[in-house]
Formats: structure tokens, sequence, C-alpha cells
């Protein structure tokens, strides 16, 4: 079986309003419980006011993807510029110091 994606950047304000849509989508994909829906949107949708804020989407270029969210999405991704504030950077910088890797600048 083929599947034509198409990998798309996503502007901070359609990220928010496909926010539902990617939350569902890692949820299922990650075996949550949808119970987290809603925190997960709180905390995408502030994401985006985040410096360095970037998002790609991929979208099924098929009309009939069972598996695909909203208008055809089956993945998505996002980040951020990292801040010693944010819990993911801490993490980050943890697990190379215990790897002895040479300290980020």
């Amino acid at each position: 079986m083929y599947v034509a994606i198409t990998i798309v950047r996503v502007p901070g304000p359609a990220f928010s309003y496909h926010c539902p849509d990617f939350v569902r989508l890692y949820i299922e994909a990650m075996g949550y419980s949808p119970t987290i829906a809603p925190a997960r949107i709180h905390v995408w949708r502030n994401a985006i006011t985040e410096q360095g804020f970037v998002a790609v989407c991929a979208i099924d270029d098929s009309a009939n993807n069972p598996a695909a969210f909203g208008d055809g999405i089956v993945g998505i991704g996002y980040g951020f510029t990292g801040r010693s504030e944010h819990w993911w950077d801490r993490q980050i910088h943890r697990g190379l110091a215990e790897q002895k890797c040479p300290p980020c600048s």
C-alpha cells in the first residue's frame, strides 16, 4: 500500500486551532488516557508563545485514511528554543551530565 504524505509547516495560530486534533493523535499514538487531553491542549497551545516555536505536521494526501485526524493529520512535531526554566531542558542537561558529555553553551 502506498500512502502519499506531505509535511507542512504549521504557524502558531493554525497550531492552536488544530491543537485538539494534534493532541488526540498524540494520545492515541502514546497509549495515554484521553482524560489528559484538556491539560495537554492547554500546554501545547501555550507553546506557541515560546521563543523559536516551530511546528510541522504530516498530512495524508489520500482522502480515505481511517487513521487520519482532522484534515488528514497523521503526524505532528513541534519544539521551541530551550531555557533552563523548562523541565525538558533540565532533563536533557541532566542526561548529558550523567553520560559525561561536555556542557552545552
